[in-house]
């Protein structure tokens, strides 16, 4: 069960979570599927709303698009700022909560499965004494229908808070939402790891001077580390805590 109350600081070790393609790995035949029933959703709720025209293939590119350099500059656009934006395109202002729930249901129906390994690593984490928070960007979905996952999975109950760019001022690589995932653990940045699948993962974290492991079967990782408190695995299968501990307390790089 996540803790609604954070924990005092007593020296324990500290892990941020990344949800999409670390946690959750959607199979590559679905993602047409879920961009498309995204888009309908939106096309649904515009009807809805009368707007003046409905956007083309080419207005849902532009638009997502936005969304995507929004959350790079750590700027994640919420549904209302979403809405805003298709309503200066179209002339229909959606209402945000049926649209929300309707964005939900296709990510809730669409096949997405939980990475291979994740569980037994959370397990051992958890047992080794660390806190653990889920820390992610979420542009197309509520926290509501990622709890329901978590759930679906059996892993919600390893985790010690929740923390997302749906419901804060930031997004990952803006070290202030890793900040606030830490004061919810209660666990200093100094000894804390921040595990994701991109270079923005890696970037935010050491932005607050956390260490990050990079989980990505795709990347090439280098043949020497070049930052000492960063980590690369091919898969969860790779992670252990031992190597996630050694990362953490190594030093920083002159």
């Amino acid at each position: 069960m996540i803790r609604t109350t954070p924990p005092r600081s007593d020296g324990r070790f500290g892990a941020t979570i990344d949800f999409w393609h670390t946690l959750a790995i959607p199979r590559p035949e679905a993602i047409p599927g879920i961009v498309a029933a995204r888009r309908a959703s939106w096309i649904r709720a515009l009807t809805r709303a009368r707007a003046a025209h409905l956007p083309s293939e080419a207005e849902f590119a532009r638009f997502e698009r936005w969304c995507a350099t929004e959350e790079r500059k750590g700027r994640a656009p919420d549904l209302q700022r979403q809405a805003g934006w298709m309503a200066q395109r179209t002339g229909g202002q959606v209402q945000v909560t049926p649209l929300r729930r309707d964005l939900d249901r296709g990510i809730l129906s669409a096949p997405i499965e939980l990475a291979p390994g994740a569980r037994p690593v959370l397990a051992r984490l958890r047992r080794a004494g660390f806190r653990i928070a889920l820390l992610s960007n979420l542009i197309f979905e509520s926290p509501r229908a990622i709890r329901q996952l978590l759930t679906r999975w059996e892993i919600l109950a390893y985790l010690d808070a929740m923390v997302t760019s749906a419901d804060a001022p930031w997004s990952k690589p803006d070290p202030r939402i890793y900040r606030r995932a830490l004061r919810r653990l209660g666990v200093a940045p100094s000894r804390a790891i921040h595990l994701g699948d991109l270079p923005l993962d890696v970037e935010g974290a050491r932005a607050a001077r956390m260490a990050a492991a990079r989980i990505d079967p795709h990347s090439r990782r280098p043949a020497r580390r070049t930052d000492p408190r960063v980590v690369g695995y091919a898969s969860w299968k790779e992670v252990t805590v031992e190597s996630l501990r050694q990362t953490i307390l190594a030093p920083e790089a002159a």
